[in-house]
């Protein structure tokens, strides 16, 4: 009975594991592909390894490569001829980590990390072809061809399974350690190394099996290995016994075996991918392969190496695809799910009210009602709802009113789940609802397209306040906002007005001078502190306090307004940090402090930029939810700001180039080689476009530069001096990475030492001549110095009417690093190339890509573009894009295509970046060029984007 009881607890612990890994398999793990295109020439990816620091270290078929998460950097071997011997087939680092090890055909070698150069190590000695390496403190275990040898400093040892030089088992393919045992898979079956008594002892199977080991792992007393032709192969460290009775993994040729060392064996085959097989489970519980018309997979099922790191992504090397790898991402936002009903991905969410366990979720298509009690979902649209498009929600006198866009004011009893329009005296029954405000008093206002209204449900009296019969600013009214001196604050298109309870009046000169009374104010908030905050349609964020006696923008130095990175929802977490839902990012201003900020963004978890007007909320639990355009988000606040200002990653300038060429560690350059270029990473091999950092260089910048989805800083032309270049996070000083440098100038100080003796010997020889011809006949100099007083005079003033060109001094600094000549034929191939190819309808394209469609590096065509054409990579294309929204508009083929499906054709990556760049070109939403080219009213669509 005990034992059924146990047997009855393994199966429910294993189906709880089970299903808890099939969650884990739902999430979506994007891979990434690094190959030709991204700089990796060697396409067989036969050794993947990580050091301390963070980057990833790839031996392909002809040699190392360090990548950082955006650029690969080549470690080229010396003197290193034969090409059929560059294949790596293992990569270690130093006790230190600041030595690395390389093992290939040609024997092994070894460099510095931060070096570019890799040489033989015991060129004398180890001769042959090295397939493994391990450290173990200071010692360097080598497998080889020809047996093990062991490095400890300068000496090197040497140890053969057997004496048969030419054995099998005397080529050591992989190295699990377990205490003072180095267990190795050799190619005719398993050895052990005690590497305290240095003797072997070699297990193979009694079955007639493969005994050819290409790959080993272990947890525990479990030996786990793959074989060339069997698949899986076990072996027990303490009974030393052999078993096969393994899950299958769909192909019988293993490549490649690492493990987590507590439960996780990772399996890569050579034909179906990469399997994960948990070790207490004896099951799999995860595949990743390769699937024809599947995005996001891997690239390739032949699968030569592996590596887990310890955040649990995965790197896979291929035969002949390159390095495919997890893009990271810390789950710090969520996207909200009630499995199996309802998932909000994918969905752009306009409003959201919680109510206890209950939620209303507003999006463009209609109104979800999700009971999380009763674990129940309801959705709502046309025919039910006049509407589908959600601007409101609120609850009122026990019922729930939904404003919609164009649909006017609806209500649902959630008690029946009936929806019924709301109409009193023909008014609300249509048009736009923006915003659902109950007051003290016990009323509800309702801000709409006609002004607003003040419903109270005991009496039904509806009082209604427009431009006609008050001071309330004409057009929509976006916000309402009662403060805690009970004024009503109206925001609407063309200004702000105040609400006056005890007069019952509206008042739109109650504002000082220089105010954004004026402006178009789409929300309204007041902090715990009695801050208030105004949300406008463009420019910075806008704070007052209460009396409106101290007021001015709230400047956030990762923000341009001249962008149009606009703030469009602001609310205030337990812990008084500022949250502002952005159209192109999510930032949180730490107890309020503009200079103290978060900015967090795909590589966060957030599955989108966009975030949706007035749609965010803090529940009583503390939880943040906000309304993206890609789902619904929520985050614990407080872990959010802990993650960001004490991060687990840090930058790193991983490269610098001086003139295009690698500085190598040098730190002083001279006056030729002064345009630098800084490559950056934070090594969270992530997202790189939504990579965003700070940089500023000492002794030229004066304020902290902000750059999104580039990690590369340029500076030009920089004068002679000395430098310091930081970078970091944004509002981060605890991630900052410095570089420092100088610029010699043309001439040495010294130089100008020797100059300035070198005039005054000059001056004092002429002088003491002068003299004494002087001397020698007084007289006649008397009259000669006459003659030449009036031969001077007469001199001096024809040089004055004729002054001679000055040449430019040799010291001047040098403007240009290409001739302009070149600069011209460069950009004549450009926008050639440009007109003929269209590259800018793909979204994807990178300025990379450009540069080597035109044959020129990525140095040339910055500089072209920055220096000579004076425009940034990003607006270049983006003005190609914009001319070819206009000429799609213009075009009746095109006029049924929505602004969404338009932008995308036009190589836009997003919306948001799409309505950014027209605006700024074109100084007009493109809603309102599409109703003046299509002749059709659009004005108010800007408002739902």
């Amino acid at each position: 009975m005990r034992l059924e009881r146990k047997n009855i607890l393994l199966l429910l612990a294993f189906v709880i594991f089970v299903c808890r890994c099939a969650v884990a398999s739902a999430q979506e793990y994007a891979f990434r592909n690094i190959s030709s295109a991204n700089g990796l020439s060697g396409l067989l990816v036969n050794a993947i390894n990580k050091d301390v620091e963070g980057y990833v270290w790839l031996g392909t078929d002809n040699g190392l490569y360090r990548f950082d998460g955006v650029r690969i950097k080549p470690y080229p071997f010396q003197d290193l001829k034969s090409t059929t011997k560059q294949r790596i087939n293992a990569i270690a680092f130093s006790n230190d980590n600041n030595q690395l090890w390389v093992g290939n055909g040609a024997g092994l070698w070894t460099g510095s990390r931060t070096g570019g150069m890799l040489t033989r190590a015991f060129a004398d000695k180890i001769n042959t072809t090295v397939n493994a390496l391990l450290t173990v403190g200071n010692k360097l275990y080598i497998g080889t061809d020809k047996g093990l040898y062991v490095a400890d400093g300068d000496l090197l040892s040497f140890y053969k399974p057997t004496p048969n030089t030419w054995s099998n088992t005397n080529r050591l393919i992989d190295f699990a350690l377990e205490r003072h045992t180095l267990w190795i898979a050799t190619q005719d079956g398993l050895c052990a190394f005690d590497t305290q008594t240095h003797k072997f002892k070699i297990y193979r199977t009694n079955d007639g099996g493969d005994n050819y080991l290409r790959s080993i792992g272990r947890i525990d007393h479990t030996l786990y290995m793959g074989t060339m032709n069997q698949g899986l192969l076990k072996f027990d460290t303490a009974t030393k016994q052999f078993s096969r009775n393994l899950p299958s993994v769909g192909c019988n040729v293993i490549s490649e075996i690492v493990t987590d060392g507590k439960d996780m064996v990772y399996v890569g085959t050579d034909g179906n991918g990469v399997h994960y097989l948990s070790h207490k489970w004896q099951t799999v519980v995860r595949s990743f392969r390769n699937t024809p018309g599947v995005a996001g997979g891997l690239s390739s099922n032949s699968v030569y190496s592996l590596m887990v790191d310890k955040r649990g992504m995965l790197y896979v090397g291929t035969y002949r695809n390159g390095l495919d790898y997890m893009q990271y991402h810390v789950d710090l936002f969520h996207v909200y799910a009630l499995p199996p009903a309802f998932t909000s991905a994918g969905t752009t969410v306009n409003r959201l009210y919680i109510d206890g366990d209950k939620k209303l979720i507003g999006t463009h298509d209609g109104i979800y009602y999700i009971d999380e009690q009763k674990r129940s979902v309801s959705h709502f649209a046309k025919p039910q709802l006049t509407a589908n498009i959600i601007m409101a929600l609120t609850k009122y006198d026990g019922r729930y009113y939904i404003g919609t866009y164009g649909g006017g004011l609806m209500t649902l009893d959630p008690q029946t789940m009936h929806l019924e329009s709301f109409s009193k005296k023909g008014a609300l029954g249509s048009g736009h609802v923006f915003c659902l405000t109950p007051d003290r008093q016990g009323h509800l206002w309702i801000g709409t397209s006609q002004g607003v209204w003040r419903y109270d449900g005991k009496s039904g009296e509806m009082k209604h306040y427009d431009n006609n019969n008050s001071q309330l600013p004409q057009g929509n009214v976006y916000d309402i906002m009662f403060d805690s001196k009970n004024r009503g604050w109206v925001g609407t298109e063309t200004g702000l007005c105040i609400y006056d309870p005890a007069t019952g009046t509206m008042h739109a000169n109650a504002f000082p001078d220089h105010f954004v009374n004026k402006e178009k104010i789409r929300r309204i908030y007041e902090d715990s502190r009695h801050n208030l905050y105004f949300v406008r349609e463009k420019g910075n964020l806008f704070k007052s306090n209460i009396d409106m006696t101290q007021f001015g923008d709230v400047i956030i130095p990762v923000m341009n307004p001249d962008k149009d990175n606009s703030v469009l929802s602001v609310i205030e977490d337990q812990r008084h940090n500022l949250w502002l839902g952005c159209n192109d990012g999510l930032i949180c201003l730490v107890d309020g402090n503009a200079t103290q900020y978060c900015v967090f963004n795909a590589n966060d978890g957030l599955p989108g930029q966009t975030f949706t007007n007035n749609s965010i909320f803090v529940d009583n639990k503390g939880t943040l939810w906000l309304g993206n355009t890609k789902g619904l988000v929520f985050t614990d606040p407080a872990k959010a700001v802990k993650s960001y200002r004490q991060p687990q990653k840090r930058i790193v300038i991983s490269d610098i180039l001086v003139n295009g060429q690698p500085a190598n560690g040098q730190r002083s350059f001279d006056h030729d080689n002064n345009n630098l270029t800084f490559c950056v990473s934070d090594l969270s091999f992530g997202l790189t476009k939504s990579g965003m950092y700070e940089y500023k260089l000492d002794g030229y910048d004066t304020d902290w530069q902000v750059v999104t989805g580039n990690s590369e800083m340029q500076y030009f032309s920089l004068p002679a001096g000395s430098y310091t270049f930081h970078v970091r996070m944004p509002g981060n000083p605890a991630t900052e990475a410095t570089y420092t440098f100088s610029i010699t100038p043309m001439i040495a100080w010294w130089g100008w030492i020797a100059i300035v003796v070198g005039i005054l010997g000059a001056a004092f020889a002429v002088a003491s001549g002068w003299y004494y011809n002087r001397k020698e006949d007084l007289a006649l100099e008397v009259k000669q110095a006459s003659t030449d007083l009036a031969a001077t005079t007469e001199s001096a003033a024809e040089a004055a009417a004729h002054p001679t060109p000055q040449e430019p001094t040799d010291n001047a600094p040098k403007k240009t690093l290409i001739p302009d000549k070149e600069c011209e034929a460069i950009k004549k191939k450009l926008l050639s190339y440009i007109k003929k190819e269209r590259p800018y309808t793909n979204k994807n394209y990178k300025s990379t890509d450009l540069a080597m469609a035109i044959n020129v590096s990525s140095n040339t065509l910055s500089y072209v573009l920055n220096q000579y054409m004076h425009v940034s990579y990003n607006d270049f294309i983006n003005d190609y894009r914009v001319e070819m929204f206009k000429q799609l508009a213009a075009n009746e083929r095109y006029e049924r295509y929505t602004l969404v499906a338009l932008c995308d054709q036009c190589g836009f990556g997003s919306q948001a970046s799409f309505f950014r760049t027209f605006k700024k070109k074109m100084g007009i939403t493109p809603n309102e060029y599409l109703s003046n080219v299509r002749g059709k009213d659009q004005k108010d669509s800007q408002i739902i984007k």
